[in-house]
């Protein structure tokens, strides 16, 4: 392929070797006609002068002869001309004569040659102009005709068009770039042409991918209109394309929406007692809904993304749990309670006395069944709690009672400690519809867990804030704080944050207290930073006339 540059170097290469030929022809013309005059115009052009100086001479010698001859006349005497001089004169003019036709043939040689001489010269310069104007005509149509066309390729886009052919142009430089301004309004067209079909396909990618789960899935606009459901959301629930919340028929979803939009923040349940039930082919399947909001650019709401996860076997699987449960700690209450029975007929010195050793002995035996049998309490309660069966006696209460019937008993294991106590509870307060002694067992329960881990001479705050359908409690200490990755696990049955305290327990204290919390149609959680205590928070719903 010849490139750009070797077609330009090329054609004005050859019309500097033709006007490098014009000029050395030039020079040669006129060195061979130097030559030529001194080889053959100077000597007879000098022959020629010294033969007129001979003639002067003669004609200058002449008076003098007319002299004598006018003396000699005068004198009556005879003279006679010289005849030597005629001859001399008429031979000297013979050679002039000569001498000047030799110039005119010289004269007529040059006039001829630089004729000759002259029209080759001319022929060289037309030469050299048809090859200016070849040249001419060939860079245009190497450069200028390249030029158009790429500055139509380029003002294509602008126009609508999308071709993007690079046709016309040569297999050079301009072809080379011709090919890359090809190729970046084939990307534009793709570009412009591709984000339909794109999200058309990803669409039906998404789609497809979503029908093959179990899980039901679906997005809904800030209406709550379904924007997006795979086929179990809309075989189960309902939530096909264009339906609503509404309309479906979902309280439970209707909720959650209502509050994800509210708080723009995510919904995931603990446990399983808000698993929705669904029967398909027989069969009862339980699904647990998440949500989460979808938020813009700039935090605004757009919609919620809903996951109804299929629980069915986890649920099963944690039933079993809970029966094993249940049934062991029935079977352990009934040996538990003779236990306690004998150690206090015992202690009481009833069947006979003891000595310090064995009363020591069984002190520390009654203290492990009662403890034991606090720990089988907790767990047929949250067995009880789990399975739905457990009766609230609902009554509206001042929040300044609730936190005087779980603050009182502890302080006398305040007092050994020397923890300052702090109550934040603004007067009035709207009473809460609760069931009072499943309340006085959470606030009970936090503040235990906050005399638990807070340092001697520390500080242990309660607090009410009154919200727009709740009332919130908190109960905040001075303590070691909570990690973050465990704000979640902390309230399953069973977890222990493992540190440096030691303090006894089985983990289930802070899980009843959440089914509690839940029950009453309530939340719970904790704001805790290692190193600068924790609050543990729940809130109550405000009575109501009803």
């Amino acid at each position: 392929m010849t490139t750009f540059r070797q077609t330009l170097g090329l054609a004005y290469g050859t019309l500097m070797v033709l006007l490098l030929a014009v000029g050395g022809f030039g020079l040669w013309i006129n060195h061979r006609d130097e030559a030529f005059y001194n080889d053959q115009v100077v000597p007879i052009t000098q022959e020629t002068f010294s033969t007129a100086q001979m003639i002067a001479l003669l004609d200058q010698s002449r008076p003098t002869l007319d002299a004598q001859r006018d003396h000699a006349a005068g004198a009556g005497a005879r003279w006679e001309r010289p005849g030597a001089d005629m001859p001399a004169r008429n031979d000297l003019l013979a050679a002039l004569a000569l001498e000047q036709s030799k110039l005119a043939d010289l004269n007529r040689t040059v006039r001829e040659s630089a004729d000759y001489h002259g029209r080759i010269m001319l022929a060289g310069l037309g030469g050299g102009l048809a090859l200016s104007i070849v040249l001419l005509f060939l860079q245009s149509r190497l450069l200028l005709h390249p030029v158009r066309v790429l500055t139509q390729m380029v003002e294509a886009p602008a126009h609508g068009s999308l071709d993007g052919a690079a046709s016309g142009l040569p297999e050079d430089e301009f072809g080379a770039l011709g090919e890359k301004i090809s190729l970046l309004i084939t990307q534009l067209r793709d570009a412009r042409l591709e984000p339909s079909t794109r999200a058309r396909r990803a669409q039906q990618i998404t789609s497809a991918t979503l029908d093959t789960l179990d899980h039901a899935i679906a997005a809904f606009d800030p209406q709550s209109n379904v924007i997006l459901s795979n086929a179990s959301a809309g075989r189960l629930f309902g939530l096909t394309l264009g339906a609503t919340l509404h309309s479906a028929n979902l309280p439970v979803l209707t909720r959650i929406f209502a509050r994800v939009r509210q708080s723009k923040e995510g919904f995931h349940p603990e446990g399983f007692a808000g698993a929705i039930p669904r029967t398909e082919k027989g069969a009862v399947r339980f699904f647990l809904p998440h949500a989460a909001p979808i938020l813009g650019d700039a935090g605004e709401f757009l919609g919620t993304a809903v996951v109804l996860a299929d629980v069915t076997e986890l649920r099963r699987l944690d039933e079993a749990k809970n029966d094993l449960i249940s049934t062991v700690s029935h079977e352990l209450k009934t040996p538990l309670t003779s236990i306690q029975m004998a150690c206090h007929l015992l202690l009481d010195e009833t069947i006979g006395p003891i000595t310090g050793r064995q009363r020591e002995l069984l002190d520390a035996s009654c203290e492990d069944a009662t403890r034991l049998t606090h720990i089988i309490d907790n767990l047929l309660d949250m067995n009880r709690i789990q399975e739905g069966s457990t009766t609230l006696h609902l009554a509206p209460l001042a929040p300044s009672i609730l936190i005087a019937d779980a603050l009182n008993p502890l302080r006398p294991a305040m007092a050994d400690k020397s923890l300052i106590v702090q109550l934040d509870i603004p007067d009035p307060l709207p009473a809460v519809a609760v069931d009072r002694g499943r309340i006085r067992y959470v606030l009970a329960n936090l503040l235990s867990n906050a005399v638990k881990y807070t340092p001697a001479s520390g500080t242990i705050t309660l607090a009410v804030v009154a919200e727009e359908a709740m009332l919130r409690f908190s109960v905040r200490d001075t303590g070691p704080g909570i990690a973050a990755p465990h704000h979640q696990q902390i309230f399953e049955k069973f977890f222990r944050v493992v540190d440096s305290s030691g303090a006894a327990g089985v983990g289930l204290g802070l899980a009843i207290a959440r089914e509690l919390v839940l029950v009453h149609q309530g939340d719970i959680g904790v704001i805790s930073t290692p190193g600068q205590g924790s609050e543990f928070w729940f809130t109550l719903p405000r009575a109501t006339a009803s």
